[in-house]
This record gives C-alpha cells, sequence and structure tokens, in this order.
C-alpha cells in the first residue's frame, strides 16, 4: 500500500482519482483475460461507483457519521484494490490497460489515505 504523509488532500482530488480508476477499471473489465478476471474487476468498479455517489455529495464532511461509513467501505475496498494491483499482468492481457489500471489503483489509494486518515 502507499505510504502516507500529513498532506491536505481535497475531496476534489480523491473524486477525481476514483472517478479516474473507475474509468480504467472499466477499460480493465473489457481487456481480462478470464470471466473471474472480469467478475473481480467489476465488483471493485461497482465498489468505487459506490465511493463516487457519496463523495459526489458536497457535504460529505459534514455528516461525520456518513463520513465514517464512507472511511469504512474505502478502508475494505483498499486492500482488494493493492492484491489486483499486484496481480493485474495476470489478470488483464493489454499491457497498457493493465498499466493504467495499476497506477489509478496507486493513485486512489494514495490520496484516499490521506484524504481519509486511514
Amino acid at each position: 500500500m502507499p505510504k502516507t504523509t500529513v498532506e491536505a488532500v481535497s475531496r476534489q482530488e480523491v473524486y477525481d482519482a476514483f472517478q479516474q480508476l473507475y474509468q480504467q477499471l472499466s477499460e480493465g473489465y473489457w481487456a481480462s483475460t478470464t470471466i473471474d478476471a472480469k467478475d473481480r474487476i467489476r465488483g471493485l468498479a461497482d465498489a468505487v461507483s459506490e465511493i463516487l455517489t457519496e463523495l459526489n455529495r458536497d457535504d460529505i464532511e459534514s455528516r461525520t457519521n456518513d463520513f465514517k461509513a464512507l472511511t469504512e467501505t474505502v478502508k475494505g475496498i483498499n486492500p482488494r484494490l493493492d492484491t489486483l494491483g499486484k496481480e493485474i499482468d495476470q489478470v488483464i492481457h493489454a499491457v497498457k490497460t493493465g498499466q493504467n489500471v495499476a497506477k489509478a489503483i496507486d493513485k486512489a489509494i494514495s490520496l484516499a489515505v490521506k484524504y481519509f486518515k486511514i
């Protein structure tokens, strides 16, 4: 998992990173080598979509309980994203697409760790 720093990250930066990740996962879905890989990537894309929906609500930080719940969701998906990033060459046969997915995973995890302080 990427290292964390005390650097502040905006909600918009996190949203943009997860939006890019969602797009890359969608491309990765079509470049996946097996049905199992497609299912795995689609499941992560769906979870990322839920995170985007919550982040899209402007006042997420002011709703403490909702923010805590979203933080737990992000905590739960980060290890799965990290694992996929490490195995990306085995599940996506298009090298460029795999690289793009891996980069998007790294960025989203890195920013999420900073924003949600996890």
